[in-house]
């Protein structure tokens, strides 16, 4: 009786799990652990975007380079990994994402040569993409709802750390070293979350092995698919090929729009500066980037905001005509480059709109394509399939940077042929001010 009762128990703890994850939301400390996990990669992220012309003070490298590092491993991990990141496991990887991150912040505060600290962006962007792909991944095991938890942590940030590092940097004096490295002692929040979240992902990953075991000791049954241990479902490589066939119009959306956006914000408006701005040029691009910012943090929030207040109007919000937003970012970009190129606007306002706008489309895309994704496909091709959304906002990004180290010293060379004033063709600190001190912080010394 007792050999008969264990296979038993065991299956029913099983389709208990099953319903639980099925139909009850997550506890509590799971769901703001998805935050957190959401809320630091991309705090961490923007808070390098947002540095990116004071990491390059007093040099005259494109400001897109900095885009390449942050992005350029980070697109190399989110491509190659899906294909065999099943075999390690979650605490693995959420260990090595906190080493990455905690070597590559102190690098950049501590390092003096620009070289240096692009590299140590470089460990950054490593830990940016294990983060971001295994997180993404990870939701998977749980209930639906942590996907919206995950992005709206995502867009808070998005928005919190750049309004941070320009309120220090701008409006406090603080240095930019010392802003960053503020920053870095937050990063250890995601190991410790890790550890207090419920860890339903652990039975597929971490510990398979002692399950098989331990239920071995106890089966005296015939197979049975309701009392096999549970083990992690091998996906082939057709229907990997097929899964990727199926996201690729997907795919090409976000890749396109991500890359249309960097393009102007990193590229194209930091070589637009106005004189009748209340602010210096450096500033310029701390507000381009935080209204860019705060943009995508609404778009990628509003699906979550929506969740909470009555989950089924989630479906009815949705936005699954993609194409449509990605035709709208692909025009903002067209027209940023003729405003750049003939400088025909009179004030800063148009530009500043624009920034949101796009941050807000590009965010409704991130959110939408997690729903899709989620809602369309099972697990285990679930998981595949939302690593590879990590690899297309990477690729964009990426392609917008390479792209940047052309487009941005054109426009900028140009703009030096068209007028007397050479210091609103670029938003970067002047080569001669002190490399700790920002610029309106210089200017009223």
């Amino acid at each position: 009786m007792e050999q008969d009762s264990s296979p038993t128990g065991f299956s029913e703890e099983n389709d208990e799990e099953t319903d639980s994850n099925g139909n009850d939301k997550e506890k509590t400390i799971t769901t703001s652990a998805f935050f957190v996990f959401g809320f630091i990669l991309y705090a961490v992220y923007s808070l390098l975007v947002a540095a990116a012309q004071d990491i390059l003070a007093g040099s005259d490298i494109p400001t897109s380079a900095v885009i390449s590092c942050i992005v350029g491993p980070y697109a190399l991990i989110t491509l190659v990994c899906p294909y065999f990141v099943q075999k390690i496991t979650y605490l693995v990887r959420f260990i090595a994402l906190f080493v990455l991150y905690e070597v590559g912040l102190f690098s950049l505060v501590y390092a003096d040569q620009v070289e240096a600290k692009l590299l140590a962006v470089c460990f950054v962007s490593l830990a940016f993409g294990v983060g971001e792909m295994s997180c993404i991944a990870m939701t998977s095991f749980y209930h639906q709802v942590v996907v919206g938890v995950f992005s709206a942590g995502t867009g808070v940030g998005f928005i919190v750390a750049p309004l941070y590092y320009t309120a220090m940097t701008t409006w406090f004096c603080v240095s930019s070293e010392t802003t960053t490295l503020t920053v870095a002692g937050l990063v250890v929040l995601i190991v410790v979350f890790y550890f207090l979240m419920e860890r339903k992902h652990s039975n597929s990953t971490e510990g398979t092995e002692q399950v098989t075991y331990k239920d071995v000791q106890y089966e005296k049954i015939p197979e049975d698919s309701k009392t096999d241990p549970p083990t992690l479902p091998v996906l082939t490589r057709d229907v990997k090929l097929k899964a990727l066939k199926e996201i690729c119009p997907w795919i090409l959306c976000v890749v396109i729009s991500w890359m249309s956006e960097f393009l102007v914000m990193q590229s194209v408006i930091t070589t637009y500066a106005f004189p009748n701005s209340p602010f210096p040029p450096r500033d310029h691009y701390q507000y381009y980037i935080t209204l860019f910012l705060l943009g995508e943090f609404i778009g990628r929030s509003y699906l979550a905001v929506v969740s909470f207040i009555k989950q089924e109007l989630v479906p009815k919000l949705m936005v699954r005509k993609l194409w449509a937003l990605t035709i709208i970012e692909v025009c903002i970009l067209v027209f940023c480059l003729f405003a750049a190129w003939y400088r025909f606007l009179p004030d800063i306002t148009t530009l500043l709109l624009l920034s949101f706008l796009a941050g807000l489309i590009i965010g409704i895309i991130y959110a939408n394509v997690l729903q899709v994704f989620t809602e369309s496909y099972e697990f285990p091709v679930k998981e595949f399939v939302l690593g590879f959304v990590a690899f297309a906002t990477g690729i964009g990004i990426f392609t917008a940077g390479l792209l940047g180290l052309v487009v941005e010293p054109l426009f900028r060379q140009h703009c030096l042929t068209i007028t007397d004033l050479a210091e609103y063709c670029f938003t970067r600190t002047d080569p001669n001010a002190f490399s700790n001190v920002t610029s309106s912080c210089h200017r009223h010394h």
